[in-house]
């Protein structure tokens, strides 16, 4: 009978080890994802911002921001 109960608490620390195992692989998956999309957002609305500069004109002022970018990038 003991030896049969500490069988089966060994197997559920097992099955214990797995899930926080599979757990934190799931949250170092999840926060990647999220930092990728929020890269992603950046990029996009960066390019949005400069197509709406060139389409009223402001050329000098899409310039003078990518010129930034480009500094900050470096």
């Amino acid at each position: 009978m003991a030896k049969r109960k500490i069988s089966m608490i060994r197997k559920q620390k097992e099955q214990l080890r797995i899930i926080h195992f599979t757990t934190t692989n799931l949250d170092t998956y999840t926060t990647a994802l999220l930092m990728a999309l929020s890269i992603t957002l950046n990029i996009i609305i960066r390019l949005e911002v400069e197509i709406q500069l060139e389409n009223f004109g402001l050329k000098h002022l899409q310039q003078l921001i990518q010129t930034h970018h480009i500094h900050l990038a470096s």
